[in-house]
């Protein structure tokens, strides 16, 4: 183990001096007190914080420098493979000496990404799997001694999150009818495109009318949850009302809020919730729910997986598989082998 001595010195000034070799730069730190009491506190800290953390405690360079470093160094890292939460993990941790990233900070992070992005476990240890690439090459290179990550544990598989609410299309047809009773100009525009498009929640708030191209007959969903691009093909009725809604409002969103702003994810939750409580259906659905019903009665009319991967902007085949897999045994009309 690296030897790490701490010395003190009284000054004929009556000022004493903590002095110490930095073990990560192995450069002498000098450091004045006006008192003995304060000199020697701080020596105890010191001694201390190297008991507890070794050399690393003294490692100031930014986690920004390490990252750049380690993707020279692995081009092929799996660590930017979410681009969203590595930028998001770039913009809270960057500029922060290693040395102050631990489990706490980490665990907070992954909470609060966790409430904006409404992850599951499962995609939090996704996530973490992914920035193992990063910790675990810092502890390869001797930078630190130990991978923060590792003390922090989500469940591999965790129950449903949420059971998954699908509708008929008589029962989007109903949604969509009584959106246009309750809020015209704000809340069914939001659904209706939601309906049909199957679009997630987000990427209907963000989408510009930049991003809506008549001409090619094409919408484009910017950095999105995978964080890459996709367009799809604009259905015929979405585009009728398209052409008319754009044509009604100046704002820069193709679906805002009445001030012609970005509409907030709790203001669209409150109005949900009043819009849900007036035209009840007898099903706990919400704007997630359009995008699983556009799903099941994609594939019920004899659509393809791989063509719904592509549409659903989902990252592989496996998720698509996962998540609608299920949906082609419910509608064979007779399962049994057994049975003509």
């Amino acid at each position: 183990m690296l030897d790490f001595k701490v010395k003190t010195y009284e000054l004929k000034t009556g000022h004493t001096v903590v002095c110490y070799v930095e073990p990560t730069t192995l450069k002498r730190k000098r450091r004045k007190f006006s008192s003995k009491t304060e000199a020697k506190n701080y020596q105890k800290e010191l001694e201390l914080l190297f008991s507890r953390k070794g050399a690393e405690a003294f490692n100031t360079t930014p986690v920004s420098q390490l990252m750049k470093y380690h993707l020279e160094m692995n081009p092929h890292s799996r660590v930017s493979e979410r681009k969203n939460h590595f930028l998001s993990f770039c913009d809270e941790f960057g500029h922060r000496p290693i040395n102050q990233i631990g489990k706490n900070e980490l665990a907070a992070w992954f909470r609060k990404v966790k409430e904006q992005d409404d992850l599951s476990d499962r995609t939090l240890n996704t996530v973490k799997s992914n920035l193992n690439a990063f910790f675990n090459f810092l502890v390869d290179e001797g930078i630190i001694s130990h991978s923060p990550l590792s003390k922090i544990k989500f469940e591999r598989k965790p129950p449903p999150r949420r059971i998954r609410v699908v509708l008929s299309v008589d029962e989007v047809k109903q949604v969509l009818e009584n959106a246009k009773n309750f809020s015209p100009k704000v809340l069914y525009p939001f659904l209706f495109a939601a309906a049909y498009t199957g679009a997630r929640r987000s990427e209907i708030l963000k989408l510009k009318r930049s991003d809506v191209d008549f001409k090619m007959g094409l919408i484009h969903f910017r950095n999105t949850k995978n964080g890459e691009d996709r367009s799809i093909r604009i259905p015929k009725s979405l585009q009728d009302f398209l052409v008319e809604h754009l044509e009604s409002h100046d704002s820069e969103y193709a679906f805002p809020s009445p001030e012609g702003k970005l509409i907030g994810r709790q203001r669209l939750q409150r109005a949900m919730r009043r819009f849900k409580k007036h035209f009840p259906i007898g099903k706990n659905w919400g704007p997630h729910s359009l995008r699983h019903s556009f799903a099941y009665n994609y594939l019920k009319l004899g659509g393809q997986m791989y063509q719904l991967q592509a549409i659903l902007g989902h990252k592989s085949i496996d998720v698509t598989v996962d998540t609608y897999g299920q949906i082609g045994a419910q509608d064979i009309e007779n399962p049994c082998p057994y049975e003509k």
